[in-house]
């Protein structure tokens, strides 16, 4: 079917096993997309005009930040991470040896922004601890880019820089995926995190981390109510 389609100048963006669906480019208007494939079911437009700025207004701080006060808790001085860690009695798992080697964690995100020269993640990176990256947005494998949303989600697992921030679990195996158009709230958005789901659990991920949320969408595209919240209704 997709390669069908392929042959009348439609481009395949993802696709979704689970769904039974693919969200594809194409000049081709509905009624005529359906002729090329008459076993389409449905059809739904998913894109809108993108809006100029980044709908992340996350505050940044200053690369030469000086770096809090170590407090040492157990295995590990936390530094800025401590009062998160205490509320989990996280140390008493570290304390233990349980800092998450062996599992895997997929992050999904709106970017990555400048992860990979972060000292903060330097043993991620150079312990081959990052098993993969995609980005479903643009359809490549760079995520270091386009937001810190991403980098500042995940710094609460894995972040590693001892007397300044020391995350819940320093040693997970990780993928990242960029799924989220910061320019845009569509429900291209919500294909996009079905597609990079099925891609982590195909690799074998043990949980998934997302910080994102499908609710209220650009004018015209059609917010969700409370009892689309079913798990049936919606996309993601």
């Amino acid at each position: 079917y997709l390669n069908k389609l392929e042959t009348r100048n439609v481009s395949i963006l993802s696709t979704s096993r689970w769904l039974n669906a693919a969200m594809v480019e194409t000049s081709l208007a509905p009624d005529e997309l359906h002729r090329s494939l008459p076993v389409i079911t449905r059809i739904t437009e998913v894109s809108s005009s993108p809006v100029p700025a980044n709908k992340f207004t996350l505050p940044s701080e200053p690369a030469n930040a000086q770096p809090a006060q170590a407090k040492t808790t157990g295995r590990y001085a936390y530094g800025d991470a401590t009062g998160q860690n205490s509320m989990y009695n996280i140390s008493h798992l570290h304390d233990q040896g349980f800092t998450g080697n062996g599992i895997t964690i997929t992050f999904l995100d709106a970017g990555f922004n400048n992860m990979d020269k972060n000292p903060a993640f330097i043993p991620t990176f150079s312990n081959s601890r990052v098993k993969a990256t995609r980005n479903f947005v643009n359809n490549g494998q760079s995520v270091y880019g386009t937001d810190s949303h991403g980098a500042n989600c995940a710094s609460l697992v894995i972040g590693n820089l001892p007397g300044t921030f020391v995350g819940m679990a320093p040693d997970v195996y990780t993928l990242f995926a960029i799924t989220d158009d910061i320019y845009t709230e569509t429900h291209a958005d919500e294909y996009n995190y079905v597609a990079a789901v099925e891609w982590a659990e195909s690799i074998g991920t043990e949980i998934i981390s997302v910080s994102l949320t499908y609710k209220i969408f650009d004018p015209g595209v059609g917010d969700y109510v409370y009892s689309d919240m079913d798990g049936k209704t919606t996309i993601s």
